[in-house]
Order: structure tokens, then sequence, then C-alpha cells
């Protein structure tokens, strides 16, 4: 496995139960879609304790940068656009919504 950069977004369960897969986000609904502040500080704290460079917070996700092989350690899979969750603890599964890669975009140097 090689040593790029990678970096993914992970988005944290709201407080009121659910996903945020279950329903879009509006101005309605966004307060209510929150996650619990002590469930997203455990979530960064497993991330940064694990290895992960860690943003700030902004409403329920935050985004983790590290090499493809720290993924691959924690994660047990290459990274892949949405990563599998089975391999983190419980504690953080149960609060941890997903974990996702953005896809490159269909042009510039990469795909021209």
């Amino acid at each position: 496995m090689d040593g790029d950069v990678v970096s993914a977004l992970v988005i944290v369960r709201p407080a009121a139960g659910g996903t945020l897969q279950d329903e879009a986000i509006t101005a309605t609904n966004v307060e209510a879609l929150q996650p619990h502040e002590e469930e997203l500080s455990r979530a960064r704290a497993f991330f940064e304790n694990a290895g992960f460079s860690v943003t700030a917070a902004v409403g329920p996700s935050f985004a983790i940068t590290a090499s493809a092989d720290l993924f691959e350690q924690v994660f047990g899979a290459r990274p892949d656009p949405e990563l599998d969750l089975n391999r983190l603890p419980e504690q953080i599964r149960g609060v941890v919504d997903a974990v996702t890669l953005s896809r490159p975009p269909d042009f510039g140097p990469t795909n021209p």
C-alpha cells in the first residue's frame, strides 16, 4: 500500500436518533439533525488518537486526513467512496453515521 494522503468526511448521527440518510436536511429540520456535542467530541477524539488529522466540526460532520495506509489499518480496507464502519470500536460505530470520501472530478489532469 502506498503512502498517499487521503481525506474523508465523518458524519455523526443526529441526537434525535436515526441517520442523516433518512431525510434531506432543510432549514426547518437542521437543528433537530445535529448530534450530541459529547458524541461529536468522542468521535473526533477517536480519530485524532488513531493518528488522523482532524478538522473542527461543521454541523454534524468533520474531516479526517491521513495516509492510505492508516485508513487501511483502521477500516480494514483500502480507502473507498464509503468506508465500512464494522472495524471501528462499538462505542464509535454507535455515533458515526458514515465516513465518505469525495470522488475525484470527472475533469482535470487525472481524468482528461
